[in-house]
């Protein structure tokens, strides 16, 4: 009996070693992942990603650093824009850390720290992979200001982020073969020792990128970051290289507001058959869009059941750059109030007879206040 309780003791203390020594080390969070209540113990990865490096800059989420640096001595540096410390120990088969009045729980599987939320007070899960030390860089925000970078995440889905300031950013986000989506959003660089993170917050759809750089070289920049999936509910971490793309020069920019000038209308129905867009499926939609020098109007409508549905918008209106967007400015009517609203049009294509776009449309019938991205093919009339 002594003997076998002498073997486990061994056992144990030996698990505990190697489980000390895996630890140790630097770790980068790959993903946040939503835990049902229910579970707030289980560790396993199946459960639903929310985010990209799990970090949002200003919400709730800024107390999960993005960043581990875990010592011998039962302490650990996390990292989220600033440091923070906090402590860990290994108790029974799990890892307990704590920061922050926050405790989680956590253990190593399959080459990565899982950790939980114990009280569930977030009702959260942090996945994270370890990394090696990287080579210190030199880039800071004004390094990122004026330039236009695309980066390919996958086989379907890339970025171009067009760095207006020390601060902002024009987002482009390209389902490639399907659909694009323009945003306003706002972005940070971090550094850690010899950790460089870039934190891109997409304000519209309360969505952040954070990414590693690992290298610059020449006028790209090496980097790792997690993409998710909404629909299969997984998430891959990649290395991706952001690409210098460039700007449109200011004649460029003249000769493509000279060719948008005049009368524009949809060749193809546009509207999508959806009913819970609109309620019910409108026919005979059209779509047209006027541009008198840096003003514009959009006329856009539908049959339906009662008749026809109108809506109407005007303002102001600029070319982005990058030659891809379009800013518009305009007022929006909300019960008494009139607001002022800026949008973005994805600019697919651009041709003396034909212009191809990408928008984000409000329902055409008054009483639904939803929206709807719609890819609209225009020719010119006038």
């Amino acid at each position: 009996m002594k003997k076998g309780i002498f073997l486990i003791l061994i056992f144990s203390s030996q698990f505990l070693f190697a489980q000390k020594n895996e630890l140790i080390g630097t770790w980068f969070c790959e993903a946040g992942m939503q835990v049902d209540t229910n579970e707030v113990y289980d560790l396993s990865e199946e459960d639903n990603p929310i985010n990209t490096g799990v970090i949002s800059i200003d919400t709730t989420y800024s107390n999960f650093p993005f960043l581990f640096e875990i010592y011998p001595n039962g302490n650990f540096t996390g990292f989220a824009g600033k440091s923070k410390s906090g402590k860990w120990k290994i108790n029974e088969d799990k890892i307990e850390f704590s920061f922050d009045s926050l405790l989680f729980w956590g253990k190593i599987e399959n080459n990565k720290l899982i950790l939980v939320d114990y009280d569930n007070f977030y009702n959260s899960k942090l996945i994270l992979k370890k990394i090696a030390n990287t080579k210190t860089l030199n880039w800071k925000a004004r390094d990122y200001k004026s330039k236009n970078m695309s980066v390919n995440l996958n086989d379907s889905l890339r970025y171009s982020f067009h760095f207006i300031d020390r601060k902002k950013v024009i987002i482009d986000k390209n389902y490639i073969d399907s659909y694009r989506e323009i945003s306003q959003g706002e972005y940070k660089v971090f550094n850690y020792k010899n950790y460089q993170f870039l934190a891109i917050d997409n304000l519209k759809e309360i969505e952040t990128l954070v990414f590693m750089i690992l290298d610059n070289e020449n006028s790209s920049l090496n980097a790792t970051t997690t993409v998710i999936s909404t629909f299969s509910k997984t998430y891959e971490s990649i290395d991706c290289i952001f690409k210098n793309e460039n700007l449109l020069t200011n004649a460029e920019i003249s000769n493509c507001k000279s060719v948008l000038q005049g009368e524009w209308s949809s060749k193809n129905e546009f509207y999508p058959k959806d009913c819970f867009f609109d309620r019910e499926i409108l026919t005979d939609t059209y779509f047209k869009l006027n541009f008198l020098d840096n003003k514009f109007s959009i006329i856009y409508g539908g049959e339906g059941s009662s008749g026809e549905y109108q809506n109407k918008i005007s303002g102001n209106w600029k070319l982005g750059k990058t030659g891809k967007y379009l800013i518009i400015n305009y007022e929006r009517e909300f019960r008494d109030m009139k607001i002022d609203e800026t949008d973005y049009i994805a600019v697919n294509k651009i041709s003396n007879t034909l212009v191809d776009i990408t928008m984000r449309l409000r329902a055409i019938k008054t009483n639904n206040a939803s929206y709807a991205g719609i890819n609209i093919k225009l020719e010119k009339i006038k």
